[in-house]
């Protein structure tokens, strides 16, 4: 089992981030690993148009978004709103996970454990 896989399956929210193609701006990509049998998970999902598997454990929502690089200083208070081009993935196995990932162009080397970033969310 790969440390990416022993990370998400113990339910660890991963992130990095990477310069922007917009000057100014820093990009982030976050997997945060969801219950599924949350209830607050149904909303979140028909939102986004995706159906749960029936034999489903886990679900990890991929989030990729760029915010204002002033960020970095901590002057910056971020909510949902200061986020831009927000793309949302879901997936519902590890497998699936880094397939998405490797369609961002994002390194799974380059995912660290939340709480050793800045992640804004």
């Amino acid at each position: 089992m790969s440390d990416l896989e022993k990370r998400l399956q113990g339910g660890i929210k991963l992130a990095a981030k990477f310069p922007s193609a917009i000057p100014g701006k820093l990009t982030w990509v976050g997997i945060h690993p969801l219950n599924p049998k949350k209830r607050d998970l149904l909303p979140l999902l028909r939102r986004f148009r995706v159906d749960l598997p029936k034999e489903c454990d886990v679900v990890f929502r991929i989030r990729k978004f760029d915010i204002d690089e002033s960020i970095k200083t901590g002057e910056v208070w971020v909510g949902e709103d200061s986020f831009e081009n927000k793309e949302d993935y879901f997936a519902f196995d590890v497998e699936s996970v880094i397939v998405q990932l490797i369609k961002l162009g994002i390194r799974v080397e380059t995912l660290k454990p939340e709480r050793e970033t800045d992640y804004p969310i």
